[in-house]
């Protein structure tokens, strides 16, 4: 075999599995994952995961003075997990169209993997083709041993840092959907506190009309207890002062409620009005919310 050619990259076709994703909403999905996902080597759960398995075989070629590599094979063996949502047919358009982005952006997350991993094989070969011959063939076997972990600490360094620099993305991509999120609670934080202020004001315009009810029905049931007992409404002295007074004092509680409920129903529309903006601000976050949960 020509020099070149003595060391030889193998990597199978990688083989690809799916683990079963299910819910019918956002939250329920990535419970589903964070459940179900594939397991890394420091036992962490991944949305996705790309596992490689090395091997090498070699040859070599002995004298009394040196041991000379003469042929090697390396291995490269690659699995990639991914996520498959259970039921696509009976998910809603909107969140297939969501999962699929999801499930895409995935899937070329762990193909960045996989060139890593074929990088650190080509440098391995390279590496391991630059091996010249040895004293012995266990100095030979210590020089390969040192390749062999020093190009797969490389290639977990570079694995290691696309995972750094994927993480970044993902923050940058979701800075101005935070930044939405964040402004969105924080109005309806201040919405929340007028509406407080409001509420509070409510309950005490109806401590107050309730009170001017309950005085106005007492003076009205006085006013028709004099009433009743004068059927055709010709009222003696001293009941007619007695009404007369009794009436002056129940005009002038219901000139005290109408302005009273005037402002109270006013105040009850900035209410409703504040619990719609409240509403709307709600969809506003969760939709944020459901923004932010997809990047990827």
């Amino acid at each position: 075999m020509a020099a070149e050619e003595r060391v030889q990259l193998v990597n199978p076709p990688v083989s690809r599995q799916f683990y079963t994703v299910y819910g019918s909403a956002t939250d329920e999905i990535f419970r589903s994952i964070e459940r179900l996902g594939p397991t890394g080597e420091k036992g962490e759960r991944a949305t996705g995961l790309t596992a490689a398995k090395w091997s090498y075989e070699w040859a070599t070629r002995q004298t009394a003075s040196s041991c000379a590599m003469t042929a090697m094979t390396v291995t490269l063996a690659m699995t990639v997990t991914l996520p498959k949502l259970d039921n696509l047919s009976q998910r809603s358009p909107a969140l297939l169209a969501r999962w699929e982005t999801f499930a895409a952006a995935v899937d070329a997350h762990e193909q960045r993997h996989v060139d890593i991993y074929l990088a650190g094989g080509t440098n391995i070969t390279e590496q391991m083709q630059g091996i010249p011959p040895s004293s012995s063939c266990p100095s030979l076997k210590a020089q390969i041993d040192a390749v062999w972990t020093a190009q797969q600490t490389l290639t977990d360094q570079a694995q290691e840092r696309f995972h750094d620099e994927d993480r970044a993305r993902i923050r940058t991509a979701r800075q101005p959907i935070q930044a939405q999120k964040d402004a969105a609670e924080a109005r309806r934080r201040e919405l929340r506190s007028q509406a407080a202020a409001i509420d509070a004001d409510l309950a005490a315009m109806k401590e107050q009309i309730d009170g001017l009810g309950t005085q106005i029905a007492g003076l009205k049931r006085r006013m028709e207890a004099i009433e009743g007992r004068y059927p055709n409404l010709v009222i003696p002295e001293p009941s007619y002062s007695e009404h007369e007074r009794l009436r002056m004092q129940h005009n002038s509680l219901v000139g005290q409620l109408n302005p009273l409920v005037d402002r109270h129903n006013s105040t009850l529309g900035r209410s409703k009005t504040l619990a719609a903006q409240d509403t709307n601000l709600v969809d506003e976050i969760n939709e944020l919310v459901e923004l932010l949960n997809w990047i990827q």
